[in-house]
């Protein structure tokens, strides 16, 4: 159909924690369960980026999944959930995260070179730069570096009309990197049918999107 498709990764999905949380998750549960060591301290079954043996995890994941199918790149979404690091260390180790994502970077390269054409890259993160570096995602230098071609803004599960956009698109502009907020379909966390977005609203964020 002319569309692209990229394999997503919630980078530090939470929900299952293997059979410690009486739910048993095939893709992450049994490496958390053996890896206990490597959790975030303060986050039961957060997995720490500071541990090479996570990243390389990852890495091993994305480099399979790039490679046995006919995708057009990947996707991190780093908000669900949103810490890869102790919440207090975050920012200083805004290093070890882009070096990650340099690795990523990489890997999508290699296998674009074989197939003949751009692998690409989006990352998924908070909708304002503090934020992004207050959970490590060092965002302005994976721009500067063109280490991703797609950023999307998101809040965690509703729509941020008024968001400061526009301080993504200062850096965007500059390269060649797409920025693409995200639309969900409720205006607040509580999931319920009249927090629903209306024609009306969907219409005024894609113009303050567009404005931003």
């Amino acid at each position: 159909k002319g569309l692209k498709f990229l394999a997503k990764f919630r980078m530090n999905d939470r929900h299952h924690r293997g059979h410690l949380s009486g739910h048993f998750n095939m893709h992450m549960g049994k490496f958390l369960e053996d890896h206990q060591e490597w959790w975030i301290k303060s986050i039961p079954g957060g997995l720490d980026f500071t541990y090479q043996g996570v990243r390389d995890w990852y890495l091993t994941l994305a480099r399979e999944v790039v490679s046995r199918f006919d995708i057009d790149g990947l996707t991190f979404h780093y908000m669900r959930f949103p810490h890869v690091f102790e919440p207090d260390e975050s920012r200083e180790k805004q290093p070890i995260l882009t070096e990650f994502m340099r690795q990523v970077r990489k890997i999508l390269d290699e296998e674009g070179q074989k197939k003949g054409r751009k692998m690409l890259f989006c990352v998924i993160v908070p909708v304002t730069l503090e934020e992004c570096h207050n959970l490590g995602c060092d965002v302005p230098a994976w721009i500067e570096e063109e280490l991703v071609d797609i950023v999307c803004p998101c809040d965690w599960m509703s729509t941020i009309v008024n968001a400061p956009y526009h301080e993504f698109a200062e850096l965007t502009r500059k390269k060649n990197v797409y920025l693409m907020p995200s639309v969900h379909a409720h205006i607040s966390r509580q999931l319920c049918v009249r927090n629903l977005m209306s024609l009306p609203s969907y219409r005024a964020t894609a113009c303050n999107f567009y404005g931003a």
